[in-house]
């Protein structure tokens, strides 16, 4: 039997690709200088998405994947927030970054809780 390739990674990693997948994912609606969405970029981000929850065979380990690359997909979409809450809010910048992090996290959180409970997540798709 052919064990996949992300069922060896450990969680770390599988955080680590996850986390740049979603970073990618969010640059490539609008790369930074032009503006300009970058198609290539982001079929490429959910491609590795894709290989990185299919090839596990953990649910808990997929969930988190999912978690990790919406997480790093919002905070790096959100840049603005972080600017805008340290260089003209006053807000300091390791707070700053802490609150957009909080945000992006609780937004994406109940997705991962529902998830974790087996159950559909019409209820937190409608929400």
């Amino acid at each position: 039997m052919v064990q996949s390739s992300t069922a060896r990674l450990s969680r770390p990693a599988a955080t680590g690709l996850a986390v740049l997948a979603g970073g990618l994912h969010a640059l490539a609606l609008a790369w930074a200088g032009q503006g300009q969405p970058l198609g290539f970029l982001q079929v490429l981000a959910l491609a590795g998405l894709a290989h990185l929850v299919l090839n596990t065979h953990r649910p808990g380990l997929a969930a988190w994947i999912g978690w990790c690359f919406a997480t790093a997909h919002g905070v790096t979409a959100t840049w603005w927030l972080y600017i805008s809450m340290h260089h003209f809010g006053g807000l300091a910048a390791p707070w700053a970054a802490l609150a957009v992090w909080a945000l992006q996290a609780a937004l994406v959180g109940p997705l991962r809780r529902e998830r974790g409970r087996g159950g559909c997540s019409c209820r937190v798709l409608a929400w």
